[in-house]
């Protein structure tokens, strides 16, 4: 079956949760596992998530989901909330196309289009943590680079090669750069103009809780399962399975 939670061994344990749209899979990651507390799951739970509600550019479109979860503590430390059971393709790319963008412009939108970039791999994080932390995320650990002698044809009387411009580049695609000499400057096609885009995700969930692992030993305390069959089409669901492992039950 497929879980929110799923508890697979060492480095191998996942919370799915469909707002984290920035990871291309969707969940939270631990090491881990050995409690489970506090949680209230709702397998099946339709519903919809509204794009709007976690950005706004990618507005119109809604985020189907069957099931949620919420107050799961996990190893007695951080709670969680979130939506599974759901799937979307994404046909809109964030991007940027102003016109004559300056400088600050040029690298504040660079600078979030890396952080959306390095979010993807690097489960637990946000867009917003990486973007406002340039002493844990510098230019660097993104792969932003930034010059001040951008080379550029020069379009007044004489024409030739000025290199006076300013860029950013992200991976090393450029992303913007400016023309001082000529009073302009652009987003460039290679990274800024084709956007960045939202992974596709598909997750359909039947279970709240799947114990896989051989060497589980999970404590799973003061949880509410509520289930039901739903959906379309209508899919057979359970609260918890253990295929592998060890689990223990209490009530408080």
């Amino acid at each position: 079956m497929v879980e929110p939670f799923s508890i697979e061994g060492a480095n191998q344990n996942y919370l799915y949760n469909a707002e984290n749209w920035w990871y291309s899979d969707h969940r939270y990651e631990f090491s881990s596992v050995s409690s489970i507390e506090d949680g209230i799951f709702r397998i099946y739970k339709d519903t919809t998530l509204h794009s709007g509600d976690y950005w706004n550019w990618w507005s119109g479109h809604d985020i189907p989901t069957g099931s949620m979860y919420t107050t799961v503590k996990v190893n007695k430390a951080s709670t969680f909330n979130g939506y599974d059971d759901g799937q979307y393709t994404v046909s809109s790319n964030r991007v940027w196309n102003a016109s004559n963008p300056s400088n600050t412009e040029l690298y504040n939108s660079a600078r979030w289009y890396a952080s959306a970039e390095y979010v993807k791999t690097h489960p637990g994080l946000t867009i917003d943590e990486v973007y406002n932390d340039t002493t844990g995320y510098p230019d660097a650990t993104l792969s932003i680079q930034t010059s001040n002698t951008h080379s550029y044809t020069y379009t007044g009387t004489g024409g030739g090669t000025r290199t006076n411009g300013y860029s950013v580049s992200v991976n090393s695609n450029l992303f913007g750069h400016t023309e001082p000499d000529n009073n302009t400057s652009y987003y460039d096609t290679t990274a800024a103009t084709t956007g960045y885009s939202v992974t596709p995700w598909s997750h359909l969930a039947d279970s709240a809780i799947e114990i896989k692992d051989a060497s589980a030993d999970v404590s799973l305390r003061n949880n509410r399962i509520f289930v039901e069959e739903g959906g379309s089409p209508s899919r057979t669901r359970a609260g918890l399975v253990v295929n592998k492992g060890t689990t223990k039950i209490n009530r408080s």
